[in-house]
């Protein structure tokens, strides 16, 4: 498993510095400087829940936060991410 898979899971520590884990960046040059859609990443067992997803930039400190939180089950993911 690849260490961005592993981070999305919930089986690895965040890529950014505050420990929150980067969802989608810049397709282009994966910067945080272009912005990133970013969130907690919490397991129970097979069960992932992304919290506090957000906007983030490395030259802002605030993140914009969404209403939202998503939650499914890792390995339902695991067996989407299989043909790719």
């Amino acid at each position: 498993m690849s260490p961005s898979v592993a981070r999305v899971l919930g089986q690895a520590p965040g890529d950014l510095p505050d420990g929150r884990v980067s969802l989608y960046v810049c397709p282009e040059c994966e910067d945080l400087g272009c912005g990133a859609i970013t969130a907690r990443v919490s397991r129970d067992g097979d069960t992932v829940t992304w919290h506090d997803l957000g906007w983030q930039t490395d030259y802002e400190p605030e993140i914009e936060l969404a209403d939202r939180t998503v939650t499914f089950s890792a390995a339902e993911f695991l067996r989407e991410l299989h043909p790719a």
